[in-house]
């Protein structure tokens, strides 16, 4: 079978959970969204960690034939990489894998 992160929708993470805010309280917003997940700078840490990552077990379960992890693992890494890029489109790689289409670059 195929890994597919179709049912994962770039932002859902967070346009549910921190930009709309609790039900009886305040939006926290993009601006405040760095703050509540650590700053900028572990945010950025943890994009590149998440991307390399992400591409070791892309590259194990497609080439390799060899899957190193449970997909809903995979699933949970690739939706909160998305969270990420989502607060920091500016920090975004060229072998992010949500961005990926097709083949490896």
């Amino acid at each position: 079978y195929a890994r597919c992160a179709c049912s994962a929708k770039p932002g859902n993470i967070l346009s549910n959970d921190l930009t709309n805010g609790p039900a009886n309280g305040p939006a926290i917003g993009p601006a405040n969204a760095m703050s509540a997940m650590g700053g900028a700078g572990a945010d950025l840490a943890r994009m590149r960690s998440l991307t390399a990552e992400l591409n070791r077990h892309i590259y194990a379960y497609h080439v390799q034939d060899a899957p190193t992890i449970p997909d809903a693992e995979y699933d949970r890494m690739f939706v909160e990489l998305q969270a990420l890029e989502a607060v920091h489109p500016e920090a975004i790689s060229n072998d992010s894998p949500p961005f990926r289409v097709g083949a490896a670059p």
